[in-house]
Formats: structure tokens, sequence, C-alpha cells
């Protein structure tokens, strides 16, 4: 499974990047995540750490998704980092991008 998050510091984002995680490894999967958030705190460098202790290729990318630059940004790392994409889980403004990417 290969998916980008965002949202991820606390909360919903964070808890579906674990469930992400756990779903994969109770069927035999890799995972792979690229989790966004503001960068406002330590907190996704925390939570993607705390993704790859269960196993899972995580790459963290900082992100104010309010920039209209920002959305097409995250789309190309996640793409570039996890080589494709299975899934979305925005909770903000990636969706009008994924068609750029023919995705």
């Amino acid at each position: 499974m290969r998916a980008v998050v965002t949202g991820v510091s606390r909360g919903i984002g964070r808890s579906i990047c674990l469930s992400i995680v756990r779903s994969a490894l109770a069927r035999g999967e890799r995972s792979t995540i690229v989790a966004t958030a503001t960068g406002r705190s330590d907190d996704l460098a925390s939570v993607v750490r705390e993704l790859q202790g269960l196993g899972c290729e995580a790459h963290g990318v900082t992100a104010d998704l309010t920039d209209p630059d920002a959305p097409g940004r995250v789309i190309a790392e996640a793409l570039n980092f996890a080589g494709g994409l299975d899934r979305s889980c925005p909770q903000r403004r990636l969706s009008n991008c994924w068609q750029a990417f023919g995705c």
C-alpha cells in the first residue's frame, strides 16, 4: 500500500497512517506513506519515526496546503518517494491536483 496522508501531526491524520500500516502488516504487505503537515511543530517527524518503527517506509513533507503551489509539490514528492500511489487520504486541498498528475 502506497499512500499520501495529509494533516498527520496528530489526531485523525495520524490515526489514518497507523491504520494503513497495521492493515498492511495484517495482510503481510509493506506500506509506504508520505505524510504531510504544516511543520509548525516536531509532530510530523515524530509520526514519521513512529511509522518507520512499525516497518513502514515513511517520508514527511512539510507543506501548508493553503499555499496554491503546495498540493502539486506534495503529490510530486509522494510519487517520487513511493514510485506511485494506491491511495490518497487528503484532509485538505489535494484532490484537485490529482488530474494534473494523471492519478
